[in-house]
């Protein structure tokens, strides 16, 4: 893959316990293939990406024992959340009373028609069209053969619509009516919905329109300042050599690209060459 970036995924799950501990731990250095089965899903179709080793951004996701959550990415907190919010992983606290019914004298027009506003006298008198006056019978028009001329109708510029009087604040408006909440015979509180207790294996599953992601240095733990200082020891000593990786690259595309040019230039003048001999000899 072109320019593959890094993503290292960081996961800390801070359980109810006395002690840090970290439960899973991947740095990626020598002999890794040997504890990850690749997958050879695309393969045939050739369209399977390729495990590369490089720097990139490093995306911390914790869970604290409110079930409250943090992302942070190069280490600093970009993101934070509740599990119980953020997530549908438990039935809703409340729901609409199903037995609720609306009033019948709820009123929830916000907008109701001026009951002081009246039409004007003639309104409807008024015609959708009217002759254009500025139109002159044609010099050859024959009545004897073309009829009775009768000046073209325009639209009349005072005609507006249909009336409709003016629309005024309902002073009996009472808002939407909604259905009041009633507790959820269906709810039941999970205070460990954050725990995981028999996690014994990590799978990395990437779904991309454009190649270049790739993941690297995997913990999880429930000591936060460790998995920070992973982060350091690992994203933040490559991350510089990364970025000069980089900008090498860059700076040999664009090498190629302006050997590209000469040679077409090259080949251009030569083409121009050519024909010019022909003309001679012609």
């Amino acid at each position: 893959m072109a320019n593959p970036k890094l993503l290292p995924i960081l996961l800390l799950s801070l359980f109810a316990i006395a002690s840090a501990k970290v439960f899973f731990e991947e740095r990626f250095e020598d002999g890794w293939e040997n504890q990850w089965v690749k997958s050879d899903w695309k393969k045939d179709e050739n369209m399977a990406g390729e495990w590369n080793y490089t720097s990139g951004k490093w995306n911390g996701d914790a869970n604290n024992k409110d079930a409250t959550y943090s992302i942070l990415i190069d280490n600093v907190e970009k993101q934070t959340g509740s599990l119980y919010s953020d997530w549908d992983l438990l039935p809703p606290k409340t729901i609409k009373d199903p037995e609720a019914k609306k009033p019948e004298d709820w009123d929830d027009k916000e907008f109701i028609a001026d009951p002081e506003d009246k039409k004007p006298e003639g309104y409807d008198d008024i015609p959708k069209e009217i002759a254009d006056t500025e139109a002159t019978k044609p010099d050859d028009w024959d009545d004897e053969e073309d009829g009775e001329w009768t000046a073209p109708t325009i639209a009349n510029p005072d005609y507006k619509g249909p009336w409709e009087p003016k629309r005024i604040k309902n002073p009996d408006y009472k808002g939407k009516w909604k259905a009041p909440l009633i507790d959820n015979p269906d709810f039941k509180d999970d205070p460990d919905i954050y725990v995981f207790p028999k996690l014994k294996y990590v799978g990395v599953e990437l779904w991309q329109v454009k190649s270049g992601t790739l993941f690297d240095n995997v913990v999880i733990t429930d000591d936060p300042e460790y998995a920070k200082q992973l982060a350091e020891e690992t994203w933040g000593k490559q991350k510089d050599e990364s970025k000069d990786d980089s900008a090498d690259t860059d700076a040999d595309d664009e090498d190629d690209d302006a050997g590209e040019e000469t040679d077409a230039e090259d080949k251009s003048d030569a083409s121009e060459d050519k024909e010019e001999d022909v003309h001679d000899e012609l």
